[in-house]
């Protein structure tokens, strides 16, 4: 038996090297049965010494996620070790076995069936991605603070939530990567609104009594009043496969359409459910909601792997995974 070459794949930049492979064993010694099984390992080398800690949240954490944005389902790791760089004698490597509450400790190998089952969004040497530059840009997002990492890349790998707070979680995230990647427009349109209000109440102080200048003051907005609807056509719109179809195949949003409140568009509908869940004044068949977080859980996905480098194709995979065998 021999390996396939190509399943090897490196990957290097001036602080780190990547290597992802396949490690094999072979049970040859029961003359009535043999076994070979094969897993996926990756293996990372930092030119700078890193506490246990800093392996964790730079390498560990990232890698398991890219992993389950790729697969859509929470990804664990089943083994992990490090290696100093020295060991106790010249020429000699000190390994250590990590044990944690999120590491299984047990064997695991590569399945046909699951693989082929599985309708990944991408493919490292299919899509040609580095998982190193993937990484590194999950880091950057990381350093940034950036809102879609802190909110939907949290939540990748935890378990299950409630639809309710599914929905509300995802549309904060798409909120903020739409403020975000907006901030110079919308700080504009803040400035803009500020002087004309300010013009507003100079203009009333003398023709408006006392009462009504305080109500005035206290109640007209300093800011803009931020508009959902706006920022779901915006994400919506530079996806590379319109969701609008299936949004609108729901039952929620077809529920919607008689609602008296008369929403516009889509995009409006999902306002009214967002602020019915957060305010508690109306709610919903779960599993109404659910199929709406579905789609917007792809969504949200997508443009994630966009920030991480993933191409036109690969969003489009992950928008389509629930829909294409």
């Amino acid at each position: 038996m021999e390996g396939e070459p190509d399943s090897r794949q490196e990957w290097s930049d001036d602080g780190a090297s990547l290597t992802f492979d396949f490690d094999g064993s072979f049970a040859i010694g029961d003359p009535f049965g043999y076994r070979m099984a094969f897993s996926p390992v990756v293996r990372i080398r930092s030119s700078t010494s890193l506490s246990l800690d800093e392996w964790v949240q730079q390498w560990v954490e990232p890698l398991r996620r890219i992993v389950s944005l790729a697969t859509a389902r929470r990804e664990q790791i089943s083994y992990l070790s490090l290696v100093a760089a020295e060991g106790d004698a010249p020429g000699q490597q000190r390994e250590a076995q990590v044990y944690g509450s999120a590491l299984h400790q047990a064997p695991f190998s590569s399945r046909y069936n699951e693989i082929i089952n599985l309708n990944p969004a991408f493919a490292l040497k299919r899509d040609e991605l580095s998982l190193l530059v993937m990484m590194r840009n999950w880091q950057a997002l990381n350093l940034e603070h950036h809102p879609l990492l802190e909110t939907y890349g949290s939540s990748i790998v935890i378990p299950e939530q409630h639809p309710r707070s599914r929905y509300l979680l995802l549309v904060q995230a798409l909120e903020g990567l739409y403020g975000y990647e907006h901030k110079a427009e919308l700080q504009l349109q803040e400035q803009r609104h500020l002087a004309m209000r300010n013009m507003v109440v100079s203009a009333v102080q003398f023709s408006l009594y006392r009462e009504a200048q305080k109500f005035l003051k206290k109640y007209l907005m300093r800011r803009p009043p931020g508009s959902l609807d706006t920022c779901l056509r915006d994400l919506f719109g530079v996806l590379p496969v319109d969701v609008l179809p299936q949004l609108a195949g729901t039952p929620l949003v077809q529920q919607l359409q008689n609602d008296e409140r008369r929403p516009q568009d889509i995009p409006h509908a999902l306002r009214l459910v967002r602020n019915d869940l957060s305010h508690g004044t109306k709610a919903y068949e779960t599993r109404y909601v659910a199929a709406i977080a579905d789609i917007l859980e792809d969504v949200a996905r997508a443009h994630l792997l966009r920030l991480l480098g993933g191409s036109i194709e690969v969003q489009r995979r992950a928008l389509m995974s629930r829909h294409e065998p």
